[in-house]
């Protein structure tokens, strides 16, 4: 079992000041150091939801839930995020900006709009701001909304084509249904334990984008954190999949049509990959 951070992902994410889009990323960044607190409200749906992230032990815990877009209940552990997953979430929040907003009020604006209220913190650092979407700088917004997305139990897929899979976390899980809705893919797993709250994340390694459809191999990185207990267990695990139009718009440019991307996931103990279609853009 591995639960460490991969060393190359690490070294991208520990950067000294550099320029990116306009903002700065103040390194080195320490998933530890880490926290986020994050309330949704309004929309057509008028729902309103609280949730914070804790980077020390990955658990993101629910505050409050209103309306039909949660379904938890205040101080309930909604779900476990790897140390990967926080850091990922922290770049793309620096990258878009957040700390440079802190004691921002962007406003709001009438009517059926959603609103953000959002808090960063990272050691001393803090970037703390609030506004309706359409007032939100759009950076912001797309960097903010994956962490929204945890409420409903969804993680970023993690995109690391520098590393061999074994530097992943490879706890013994089995792979049931493959479904995807939109750039949503829903997972079931099956794993031994009970006793703590295990992190999956699905990883695209190398990516084949001249290929026709574009392809990208994918593994399901499963930490366990040593639990010995031995229940088993059968979940849904969703992943948002939207990282592969940046990947695909880093090599091409903008996208301006749907382009389906080939997820070929290596599945322990089958010797083909499953093969999962998803489109963007």
């Amino acid at each position: 079992m591995r639960s460490h951070l991969p060393r190359t992902l690490a070294a991208a994410m520990c950067l000294a000041v550099v320029s990116c889009e306009g903002t700065s990323l103040l390194g080195p960044i320490e998933p530890s150091d880490v926290s986020m607190t994050v309330s949704a409200a309004g929309g057509l749906t008028g729902s309103a939801y609280s949730l914070r992230v804790d980077g020390e032990t990955g658990d993101v815990s629910g505050i409050e839930c209103q309306g039909v877009l949660c379904d938890f209940q205040p101080d309930e552990l909604i779900l476990r995020i790897s140390k990967g997953q926080v850091a990922a979430l922290a770049v793309r929040l620096e990258q878009a900006g957040v700390l440079q907003h802190d004691g921002r009020d962007f406003g709001d604006e009438c009517c059926d709009i959603g609103s953000f209220e959002f808090d960063y913190r990272r050691g001393d650092l803090s970037g703390s701001f609030e506004g309706t979407t359409t007032r939100i700088p759009e950076g912001l917004v797309r960097a903010i909304t994956p962490v929204a997305g945890l409420a409903n139990r969804v993680v970023p897929m993690l995109i690391d084509s520098a590393n061999p899979p074994a530097e992943w976390p490879d706890d013994t899980y089995a792979l049931g249904d493959v479904s995807v809705e939109g750039t949503i893919v829903d997972l079931e797993v099956s794993f031994g334990g009970g006793c703590e709250a295990h992190t999956f994340d699905l990883v695209g390694l190398g990516a084949s984008l001249d290929s026709s459809p574009a392809e990208i191999d994918a593994i399901v990185s499963h930490d366990a954190f040593g639990d010995a207990c031995e229940a088993y267990l059968t979940e849904t695990r969703r992943f948002e999949t939207t990282p592969l139009r940046t990947l695909f718009e880093t090599v091409y440019g903008p996208i301006t049509e749907t382009t389906p991307i080939v997820i070929r996931l290596a599945v322990p103990g089958q010797e083909e990959p499953v093969l999962i279609e998803v489109v963007v853009g």
